[in-house]
């Protein structure tokens, strides 16, 4: 139950930082906001359907995951934008649409295509795949920052979003793309790695409140007579 409650909290905190600074804060940092919103929505799906499922069970086996497949979905897209909103692709404007239109299309090829309907059960592909392009896009605008930021950048909240994105997804890579091609993996070695990663979570959401908390003001806007 606390483990539970722990995951539902963790997104919870940026997300809530997030709406009471949404006013103030430079709207491109709205997408990175949404995501925590979304974390935190399928984090409370999620512990409703495994409660309910202890509740008449027992086991938390079985339970349906077509919440947190849309989930993943939904904050592929979103980082895609916030990316963008960083000028990753000011050189190549079409680029976040083609990326957006490959997520959905992989999306809807791993959950209704290459093995029927999987909507309900977790799915590896797309995951890998969206990590591993999120990843990229993190490591190209850290470099970026490194290269142009002036400022403080351990302050930065783009920089600070980028390097736990990486500390995120770097492992998730390697995990399960141990478990993907090698299925027989023990069940204490997949239990010890998932214990691992959901305290990591914890830690990296900490840091994501820190970032929300320093995102910079939006600019004033300065009418011209």
């Amino acid at each position: 139950m606390l483990d539970l409650l722990g995951n539902f909290i963790s997104p919870l905190m940026p997300f809530t930082v997030g709406v009471i600074r949404w006013k103030k804060i430079d709207p491109r940092y709205y997408p990175v906001i949404l995501v925590f919103g979304a974390a935190t929505l399928a984090e409370l799906y999620r512990s409703i359907q495994l409660m309910n499922y202890y509740g008449q069970y027992g086991l938390p086996i079985g339970f349906s995951l077509e919440g947190y497949n849309l989930y993943v979905l939904c904050i592929s897209i979103l980082y895609t934008l916030f990316f963008n909103n960083m000028g990753l692709f000011e050189k190549y404007k079409k680029l976040p649409n083609i990326i957006i239109f490959t997520f959905i299309i992989t999306w809807i090829a791993d959950h209704f295509i290459l093995r029927g309907n999987q909507i309900h059960n977790p799915t590896k592909y797309f995951r890998l795949f969206y990590s591993l392009v999120l990843s990229l896009f993190s490591i190209q605008q850290i470099n970026r920052l490194i290269v142009h930021e002036k400022k403080n950048i351990v302050r930065n909240s783009s920089f600070l979003i980028c390097c736990w994105l990486l500390f995120f997804f770097l492992p998730y890579i390697i995990t399960e793309g141990v478990f993907l091609f090698n299925p027989k993996v023990s069940g204490n070695f997949y239990e010890s790695v998932y214990l691992v990663r959901g305290w990591t979570n914890h830690i990296i959401y900490l840091i994501f409140t820190l970032a929300v908390l320093w995102i910079p003001p939006k600019k004033p806007f300065i009418q011209l007579s």
